[in-house]
């Protein structure tokens, strides 16, 4: 973990995924039960305090994790498709902030938030991933972060769509570090 943690938090981390659990369902943000093995890695990602902008947030529940455990002073801004996680979001998980989520498609958001200092995505939830990288990348601050997150259930289509194409080449130009374990894809691009 970055050393801006408290080593001495796992426990708490893990204490808190536990005590929320009733906020994770594959409806409300893709996950049966509390994803530590995906929450702990990303939040690991976090370097910057600022605006973080999760395209594709669900619930909510990545940013409240990040926001309670990053020690940087984090401004949620989340979008989903879908309206009844984010209206859960809006109501439960950021009731300090509801007009920081917005009910839009990744393909047509305006970034009128923005720019935004870190950002967090599935590269797979555009059309195609070189614009969808671009259109992200222009809408970060200065020394902002891209982060990519895939996990399991999306690897197929992550392989055949950006490992086994010519996106993968270009986001590696574009100073792309990731890393692949059998769980999960968490890359970043620093701009």
């Amino acid at each position: 973990m970055d050393p801006s943690h408290n080593l001495n938090s796992l426990e708490e981390m893990q204490s808190w995924l536990q005590r929320n659990q009733k906020y994770f369902s594959k409806e409300l943000n893709g996950y049966s039960s509390p994803p530590s093995k995906y929450y702990l890695p990303t939040l690991s990602l976090i370097n910057r305090a600022g605006k973080l902008l999760d395209l594709g947030c669900g619930n909510g529940m990545l940013l409240k994790f990040i926001r309670t455990f990053s020690h940087l002073p984090i401004e949620p801004y989340g979008i989903d498709s879908r309206q009844v996680p984010l209206e859960q979001a809006k109501r439960e998980i950021f009731p300090d902030c509801p007009e920081n989520f917005r009910l839009a498609d990744v393909n047509d958001y305006d970034f009128k938030e923005g720019p935004f200092n870190i950002m967090i995505t599935n590269p797979l939830y555009g059309n195609d991933v070189r614009t969808f990288t671009e259109t992200c990348l222009d809408n970060l601050a200065d020394s902002g972060r891209l982060i990519f997150r895939v996990h399991t259930d999306r690897f197929g289509d992550f392989k055949e769509k950006i490992i086994d194409s010519p996106a993968w080449q270009w986001l590696k130009k574009q100073g792309l570090k990731y890393s692949i374990t059998s769980d999960l894809y968490l890359g970043f691009i620093d701009k």
